[in-house]
């Protein structure tokens, strides 16, 4: 249709040039003929032959362009197949409301494609074609795509969760984590976990434990502590006693200058997983030494100095500068008598002592 009103204005166009070009050659015979006799006349007969031509030469140029642009347009616009919205489309079909689409699908449910259009033979959703379909409700679980008016739509075969199902999901276990519980899946508002892990205990960063078990701050926890939880794999207690949450066999008050093998609380009790024996040495900064020997500010020792240059040591001391008896190095030596008071080791009348 368009190449024909194409071809219809090219006619009408070349008509009206051959007339526009007639004219043109009679007033040049015109302008001629009447030269010798009228030469005023001949000259507006030139002007006018004049003006002719540039006429000519100007519809010459529209009549070329109307030519080729009807024949550019004539060539463009043909569609031998289907044509919608201006795009030209090799194959059409009606698919219905609710068809499978590959294509472009038009108001009147029209199918305009370059590529075959296959026939959905199952349930159609968003332009694509799936094998089931399935009410499943607002909570139900969809192993597929769910809709707003709560149909599954799957290609495979639509089941029930056997679980727990969560925002669509179907989840093997569901455990109350509480607001600040870790959960190794999803964790619902009302602080519930879903998870598919198979720990059938307490899972803890990650790992799963078979005991769990509210210590305190400050309990006793074999295995790896929350903020106020113990997760372990062997049983959690403390038979014992908890001190720094560590468990001990043996507590003992020793006082503040009691003998303490273990560990001493600040309110001097001793805490250990061995039996809490008296010093029946020489104590000194809560450990127990053989020999207490004073061996002067510039004495050696080959224990621990204290303040007042006594030595503490669990081996013979190797310098007195004091008083030695029975292998120990006293600071005094005093005759007291056979019946004075000694503060130290009595020998006879005298007295070793290093106070």
């Amino acid at each position: 249709m368009n190449a024909t009103a194409g071809h219809t204005t090219v006619k009408s166009t070349v008509v009206s040039y051959h007339h526009v070009w007639h004219v043109f050659n009679v007033c040049t015979e015109m302008a001629s003929n009447t030269a010798v006799s009228h030469p005023g006349s001949a000259r507006r007969l030139g002007r006018a032959s004049i003006g002719l031509s540039i006429a000519g030469i100007v519809i010459t140029v529209v009549v070329i362009v109307i030519v080729y642009g009807n024949v550019f347009v004539a060539s463009s616009s043909y569609c031998s197949d289907y044509q919608y919205r201006g795009t030209c489309y090799t194959y059409r079909k009606y698919v219905g409301s609710s068809g499978s689409c590959s294509g472009v699908k038009s108001s009147v449910n029209y199918c305009y494609s370059n590529s075959p259009i296959y026939y959905c033979s199952g349930y159609t959703y968003l332009g694509t074609c799936y094998t089931y379909r399935k009410y499943v409700g607002s909570s139900g679980y969809c192993s597929g795509v769910k809709n707003s008016t709560n149909y599954c739509y799957s290609n495979s075969p639509i089941s029930s969760c056997s679980g727990y199902t969560y925002l669509g999901a179907c989840y093997t276990h569901r455990e109350y984590v509480g607001s600040n519980g870790y959960c190794t899946g999803v964790t619902s508002s009302t602080n519930y976990c879903y998870s598919n892990s198979s720990c059938s205990g307490y899972t803890y960063l990650g790992t799963c434990y078979t005991y769990r078990k509210y210590v305190g701050s400050n309990g006793y926890c074999s295995g790896v502590r929350s903020s106020t939880y113990c997760y372990s794999n062997s049983p959690i207690s403390c038979s014992g006693y908890t001190y720094l949450r560590m468990c001990y066999t043996y507590r003992k008050h020793v006082g503040s200058n009691g003998f303490c093998s273990g560990m001493k609380s600040s309110t001097n009790y001793c805490y250990s997983n061995s039996p809490i024996l008296s010093c029946s040495g020489y104590e000194y900064l809560g450990k127990c030494y053989t020999y207490a020997n004073y061996v002067g500010s510039s004495g050696y020792c080959s224990g621990v100095k204290s303040s007042t240059n006594y030595c503490y040591s669990n081996y013979l001391p190797s310098y007195c500068s004091g008083y030695k008896y029975l292998e120990n190095c006293y600071k005094y030596r005093r005759n007291v008598g056979s019946s004075g008071y000694c503060s130290g080791v009595k020998s006879g009348s005298y007295c070793y002592s290093n106070y």
